[in-house]
């Protein structure tokens, strides 16, 4: 029989039992010690079930808190198309997600919630995991809740016998029978976010990803393979004429190379011929020092696998200079005393946040922003500034939040009053400089602009005056001409 919660107080009483339980669960993972192999299955199994179960709840809190939001917002007068703004960022930070996730956790949560009972009970029950409920929630997107409410049913006896997959090819062919119409719709509307995103995967390695049209997508695989296929052919399969060498590559890397050579132009995928901004102490660059060098919207890379880039004489390596202090491993700080921040110490702060500063966000940086505004005060400077993904630069600005930045890190408060730290990572991230220990919440502070500016543009969208004469130039910041003796003097431009 399931415990009943009181009524009374059930807010409290709630979080107080799940912090109970955390606490419990914390205390068996430490003294778990199995030797059963079929029970350590077991164990695996129930813990996925506990997961799904969980996952259920987060999607319950999600969807009546966007309630309550909602009401209060309405009752305070906030227009309609204001209200629940931002709501997305901050169930993201709460499941230290990007806002991205977050804001696709609060759909899904709120579609399954209100229109998916079959797929709501199970998840409660064990059998419906979060990447299920997701890709659920993403194929019935825009549907009418009849619509949707009918998929569920048609799909109910299925949920916890299909992979996520094979759920997803599901609920579209439903989908597209039922509401062929708003499918069509939605593809076209898709063709319009088509983009290329990249991310790190692993050492010295990256991903690069393309959000194209599916026939697209299948024209550039099929291609790729087709003429990897002909380099593997009998009489070429020993000897490739094109790279003048024995070739022993498989079609999967023969595949990634065609790629690397179609888009950029080279002759040889290992030839690279572009502008990169990359970081290394001297020391690695002449192999006395392994710490990883450091590619911006890449991540660390061995510092091995940089010397032989480097010593490539067929590669064309254009590395931009950049400064740290050696005590510290820090970039060197910079201010200026206009509202704009200048060229160069925009491209400071881009490359020392890598991607967006708010906690947990992963997008790449679009825009540099004050931490503090400006007009309360805050510094147009490195400490201050702050890289941001178009997205948490506008959520910054709503009712109720708050970015408090120093040498340390960035505190964001939200407006339930709950504060999340993103600390500053070093600026080569394998040095052996350790991270700040974790501070108290920044004192609260009453900004005379918090309730009229939630609808204005970020702080820097719009210029306020000229740029300070008198701030360096972007050569200045990056060639670093009155250098201190703190600053490094080993670092590289114009390699070839």
């Amino acid at each position: 029989m399931s415990p009943q919660i009181p009524r009374e107080n059930s807010d409290q009483t709630v979080l107080a039992e799940l912090t109970t339980l955390h606490q419990h669960h914390r205390a068996l993972a430490e003294s778990l010690t199995l030797t059963d192999e079929s029970t350590a299955i077991d164990v695996i199994s129930t813990l996925e079930k506990i997961q799904a179960t969980a996952v259920a709840m987060q999607a319950q809190a999600a969807s009546q808190l966007e309630k309550l939001r909602l009401d209060r917002e309405k009752a305070a007068g906030i227009p309609k198309n204001r209200r629940g703004s931002g709501l997305g960022a901050e169930i993201a930070m709460a499941r230290k997600q990007s806002p991205e996730r977050g804001n696709g956790f609060l759909n899904a949560a709120r579609t399954i919630t209100h229109h998916m009972p079959g797929a709501l009970g199970a998840m409660r029950s064990g059998e419906l995991s979060e990447a299920h409920a997701m890709t659920l929630s993403r194929e019935v997107r825009g549907l009418a809740p009849r619509i949707i409410t009918e998929i569920d049913d048609l799909l109910s006896d299925q949920y916890g016998r299909l992979s996520p997959r094979q759920l997803g090819k599901r609920s579209r062919g439903h989908a597209q029978r039922l509401d062929a119409d708003q499918l069509a719709r939605r593809a076209a509307t898709a063709r319009k976010n088509r983009r290329v995103t990249t991310g790190s995967a692993g050492p010295g390695m990256a991903n690069l990803n393309a959000y194209l049209p599916s026939e697209q997508v299948a024209a550039v695989y099929n291609t790729l393979e087709r003429d990897a296929k002909k380099l593997l052919a009998p009489t070429q399969r020993t000897t490739s004429e094109r790279h003048g060498r024995a070739d022993h590559r498989t079609l999967e890397q023969i595949m990634a190379d065609l790629l690397v050579e179609r888009i950029t132009g080279q002759s040889k995928a290992g030839n690279v011929a572009a502008q990169v901004n990359i970081v290394l102490t001297a020391d690695a660059f002449l192999g006395d020092d392994n710490t990883p060098a450091m590619i911006a919207g890449q991540g660390p890379v061995p510092a091995a696998t940089v010397r032989k880039w480097l010593a490539n004489p067929e590669a064309k390596l254009f590395l931009t200079k950049l400064f740290v202090d050696r005590q510290t491993g820090k970039m060197v700080s910079m201010e200026s005393g206009s509202r704009l921040f200048p060229a160069g110490l925009k491209k400071m702060i881009s490359l020392r946040d890598d991607i967006c500063r708010t906690p947990h966000c992963e997008n790449p940086v679009e825009e540099t922003d004050h931490a503090q505004r400006h007009t309360d005060g805050g510094a147009t400077s490195y400490d201050n500034g702050q890289g941001l993904c178009r997205v948490c630069n506008q959520t910054k600005e709503k009712i109720g939040w708050k970015h408090e930045s120093d040498a340390d890190g960035l505190q964001v408060t939200t407006p339930t009053n709950h504060t999340y730290e993103a600390p500053t990572d070093p600026l080569l991230p394998g040095s052996l400089r350790p991270l700040p220990p974790p501070k108290p919440p920044f004192q609260q502070r009453q900004s005379p602009r918090c309730e009229t500016c939630s609808n204005d543009p970020p702080d820097d969208d719009s210029p306020a005056g000229p740029a300070d004469p008198n701030a360096p130039t972007p050569s200045e910041d990056l060639q670093g001409r009155d250098r201190s003796d703190g600053e490094a003097n080993d670092y590289f431009s114009g390699m070839g």
